[in-house]
């Protein structure tokens, strides 16, 4: 009977040891960690650090790269005069193959 209580009784000690051991350690702090005091917990911390700089016009450089289809939103008809007569007509495409004296386009009668 005395080995099973001296054996729960050294038990006992060391669960206790350990415990004591654990509390320790969880409820110290680091060295360098003081407690701040209530007057220091108080006191407004600066959230921001701000320097002030003169505005500077400059352009940025943009590329997009993307796929897809271009279409124009808005269309305008663009013709051309050249000494008052109106192109009334164009008769050939570019990189057409033409000969002398065809006829590339026509103006107009009434202006």
């Amino acid at each position: 009977m005395k080995k099973i209580q001296r054996s729960t009784l050294v038990t006992l000690a060391v669960v206790l040891v350990i415990l004591a051991a654990a509390a320790f350690f969880i409820t110290k702090k680091p060295a360098g960690q003081a407690a701040p005091d209530k007057a220091a917990a108080a006191a407004p911390r600066p959230t921001l650090t701000v320097t002030v700089a003169k505005p500077e016009q400059t352009e940025l450089a943009m590329t997009l790269a993307a796929n897809g289809n271009v279409a124009a939103w808005q269309e305008a008809s663009v013709g051309s005069e050249s000494n008052g007569l109106r192109l009334a007509e164009v008769r050939v495409n570019v990189g057409d193959v033409v000969k002398r004296g065809q006829v590339l386009a026509t103006f107009s009668p009434e202006t």
